[in-house]
Parts: structure tokens; C-alpha cells; sequence
């Protein structure tokens, strides 16, 4: 039972939901059996494990049912009924946490009771809304869209005839909007799963679509008519545009020119993407041809930090992924207070199940660039070695802290156990591994070197130099210049 879909939908309940749902199964409106609110209670006193032997089957029938014989049959029927109700739930708070959805509900429920002075205003006050906050609900487009559909309806159901021909060259103005925001969103999400799966997939019609249609042309008419929505469709353009050139730093500077200059228009649910598409655009593309872009990275970053955009879980929390690459990006070009200032501010934003790993780990590689090595290995043995990132991260951090405390006993045992965490682990992408074999390559020959206080060869150097990409490759060659 403790794999059930009911429970399993029941797990992501906050207090609030809890709260909310006795209410919803209370209600006759939405449940007609009584069965229901006892196996719901039941059920939510096991929160937040669901593994009390209560919920053992035959148990819990027997609650529901305690002067009756089991019945598989009944039960499986109940926690059936139970699931869509949850499900029901679900859709209930989804609605009614949209405004907008509502309303749109409302308008079509009052057309189809042939009350269509009442859909208008509806729609009417709810498009004003939506001007009044333009680009600040994340959503403008497609609900201008929507409305502007629903209102049609209702001109064409009243033989408003004036009415209904402006509404529908609004309607197809912003379906045109709306689809170009998608459009080159989703083009450009394409060609970034394109370099990070290392594949070459897209879509024939979206080529076709490109090449017979002038994006080019379309956005410069826009700009010289002065089209108030110009600026938001070329955000989206000129971010396809980093991707699919993505070593033209042109449409990157267009792309960074446009966003910094009218950021306060905008949502930061859109800012927030906006962000993405310039660290996209940066890495890894652009600082492989110039190392400034490693500065550029980082002034993005303090950018969108100064506007409080990365609290993109429920408003709360960040997103380890982000938190690492900004405070990477900082540590990287020796913005070493900015990064300690980050860490701090937002250690308490991560989410708990990540939260000690990932601060530590920050921290560890903090400390490892302030020369502070004894410090960064006391974050690193705070360091649980579950997560596959941190796990590789936090072995090079220690090969390092090691080497420059001249610890070789402890230097030699970590790069045997990083030779072996590639040799064990066989799902790692082939790259992976060959980043990994050259780094211990290079980092036994500098540790020998050291240990054995001798000179490297000047020929390891330059077969290091060589090989375009490894782990701490920058490190590396400035200890091998250290011992020439």
C-alpha cells in the first residue's frame, strides 16, 4: 500500500494542503461517500513516511469497514475513488491560484447560459488587467490571446460586427506575438539539448519555417514602427540566435545592449529566463574563444543578483545548479568577496536536501582560491560523496588543498581514488573519462616532481598544453611552469 498512487500524491501535501483537502472531501458538492473523509484520515495521520502498519491492507479496510469481511476488490475500488478526488484537488488550487484561468472559466460558463453582456466585461476588465501589467505577468501574450478568442465569440454570437472585426485583428496580432515568443524559445531550447546531449536532432518544419521566413526583416519593422513590443521579441530572437551562432559574440552583445537597458519592464519570472540566456550564450561558447567572457559571465551574474531574480522555487529557494555556477563564475576571475558574499546570502536559500553539501563545496573551492587550504579541507570533510558533481568537484579539491600543503601521503591516496572513480563508475559520458585520465596524467607527474623536490620535464608541459581540455588544466600547467 505504501507505493500507492493515492499516498504518493498525498507525500507532496504541505500543512496548508493537508487543511485544504479535509474541507474538499467534507464537501458534498465534490464527494457523495463518507468512506471517503475516514480513509483520507486515516491515511494523512501517516504523514509524512506513510509507512505506519496501519496502512497494511487489510488494516485499513478494516477501518473503513470494521464489522466486514476483507475485500481486496472494495479497497483497490475506494483508493481509486480517493486518487481522483486528490487529482481533482489538484485542479481545484491549480485554478484557483490563476486568476486569469478563472476568469476565463467564468466567461465561458456565462456564454453558454447565453449571458453574454456579463462574458464581456469579464473579458473586458480582464484585458485591461492585463495592459496595466503588460510584460509583469510572464504570461501576457498567450493571455491576451485567449481573451481576445473568447471575446470574439462573444461580438460573433451578438452580431456585433464592428466590435468583432477589431477584436480579431488584435486577436491575430497577438496570436502572432504570442507564437514568436514560444517559437524561438523552444527553437532555442532545441539547440541547447542539441550540445548538451552532443546529438544533432531539430525539426524539418521549424528549418523550413527559418529559412522561408524573414525574422530578420519582421523585427526591423517592428523596431521602425516602434511596435511596443519590439523589444520582447527581439530578446527571444537574438537569444535563438546565440545558440544556433554561438560563437558570434555580435548577438550576444545585442542580446546583453536590449536586456540591461529595459530589464524594468519585465517580470522577474522573465528576467530570471532572461539571465539564462546570457549565461547560455557565455558558456561555454564564448569563453572558449576569449577569456574576457569569463568577466562578462561574472557582470551578469552580479547583475541579475543585485535584482533578486534567483529565488525561482516558490519564491524561496534557489536552484543548486544556479548557486554553484554563480559562485564558480565569481571564484574563476578572483572576485573573491563578491563570491564569499553570494555563498552567504543565499546559503539559507538553498534546498535543505542540498543545502550543506552545496554550500560546503562552495566554500571548500572559496577557500582552495584564497590560499586557505587547511580551512577548505575542514568544508570538504563536511562533504557527504553521494552526488555525482560533487563527488568529482570535491576529489580535485582535495587533490589540490593536498599538493599545496605538501600532504603527499593523503596527495597520492586521492589520486588513486580519482583514478579509480573513473575506472568504477561506467555510465560517465566517454569525454568525461578522458578529461579524467589526462588530469591524473599530469597531476601524478607534478606530484612526483614535487615529492621528490626535482625539476618536471619542459616535454610534460608541452604535451599538456597540448591537450585542449581537462580537469584543473589551469592549475596544472601553472605548477608544471612552477617546477620547469
Amino acid at each position: 500500500m505504501h507505493n500507492n498512487i493515492s499516498i504518493e500524491l498525498l507525500k507532496t501535501f504541505s500543512d496548508e494542503d493537508v487543511k485544504q483537502f479535509m474541507d474538499y472531501v467534507s464537501c458534498s458538492l465534490f464527494n457523495k461517500r463518507k468512506e471517503h473523509i475516514k480513509l483520507y484520515s486515516v491515511i494523512i495521520k501517516c504523514k509524512p513516511e506513510f509507512t505506519n502498519p496501519v496502512l497494511h491492507r487489510e488494516k485499513l479496510f478494516n477501518k473503513l469497514y470494521p464489522k466486514s469481511k476483507y475485500d481486496e476488490q472494495t479497497l483497490r475500488t475506494r483508493m481509486t475513488e480517493l486518487t481522483a478526488l486528490i487529482r481533482s484537488y489538484l485542479a481545484f488550487t491549480h485554478q484557483h491560484k490563476n486568476l486569469f484561468l478563472q476568469k476565463i472559466s467564468q466567461a465561458k460558463e456565462l456564454m453558454s447560459r447565453n449571458k453574454y453582456s456579463m462574458s464581456e466585461k469579464i473579458l473586458t476588465n480582464m484585458l485591461d488587467d492585463l495592459e496595466n501589467e503588460k510584460y509583469k505577468n510572464s504570461n501576457y501574450f498567450e493571455y491576451k490571446y485567449f481573451a481576445f478568442t473568447e471575446l470574439c465569440k462573444v461580438y460573433s454570437a451578438t452580431g456585433n460586427l464592428k466590435e468583432l472585426l477589431n477584436t480579431e485583428i488584435s486577436r491575430s496580432e497577438f496570436l502572432i506575438y504570442f507564437f514568436l515568443e514560444d517559437f524561438l524559445n523552444s527553437s532555442r531550447d532545441i539547440l541547447t539539448n542539441n550540445v548538451q546531449n552532443k546529438t544533432v536532432k531539430d525539426s524539418p518544419v521549424s528549418n523550413e519555417f527559418f529559412k522561408r521566413f524573414s525574422l530578420d526583416n519582421f523585427l526591423a519593422m517592428l523596431k521602425e514602427t516602434k511596435n511596443e513590443h519590439y523589444t520582447i521579441i527581439a530578446i527571444y530572437y537574438y537569444s535563438y540566435l546565440t545558440r544556433k551562432d554561438n560563437d558570434n559574440e555580435d548577438y550576444y552583445f545585442k542580446l546583453k545592449e536590449i536586456v540591461f537597458s529595459e530589464y524594468k519592464k519585465f517580470s522577474k519570472k522573465d528576467l530570471f529566463n532572461f539571465w539564462n540566456f546570457l549565461s547560455g550564450a557565455v558558456f561555454p561558447a564564448l569563453v572558449n574563444k576569449d577569456k574576457k567572457f569569463y568577466t562578462e559571465r561574472f557582470l551578469i551574474n552580479k547583475f541579475f543578483s543585485e535584482l533578486g531574480v534567483f529565488l525561482t522555487i516558490n519564491n524561496r529557494y534557489i536552484h543548486t545548479q544556479t548557486f554553484n555556477n554563480i559562485a564558480n563564475s565569481a571564484i574563476i576571475i578572483n572576485e573573491l568577496d563578491w563570491a564569499e558574499e553570494f555563498i552567504l546570502k543565499y546559503k539559507d536559500a538553498l534546498l535543505p536536501e542540498s543545502k550543506e553539501n552545496t554550500f560546503n563545496y562552495c566554500m571548500s573551492a572559496l577557500c582552495t582560491r584564497k590560499k586557505e587550504f587547511e580551512r577548505s579541507l575542514d568544508h570538504l570533510s563536511k562533504i557527504k560523496m553521494s552526488e555525482l558533481a560533487y563527488n568529482l568537484d570535491s576529489r580535485l579539491c582535495y587533490i589540490v588543498n593536498y599538493y599545496e600543503l605538501n600532504l603527499f601521503d593523503q596527495l597520492y591516496s586521492s589520486i588513486d581514488a580519482f583514478k579509480h572513480y573513473f575506472s568504477e563508475n561506467k555510465n560517465l559520458p566517454e569525454y568525461v573519462i578522458d578529461m579524467g585520465k589526462y588530469s591524473v596524467k599530469f597531476v601524478t607527474k607534478i606530484a612526483n616532481a614535487k615529492s621528490r623536490n626535482i625539476k618536471i620535464d619542459y616535454a610534460d608541459l608541452k604535451e599538456a598544453e597540448s591537450v585542449d581540455s581537462f580537469f584543473i588544466r589551469k592549475w596544472i600547467l601553472e605548477k608544471m611552469k612552477e617546477l620547469l
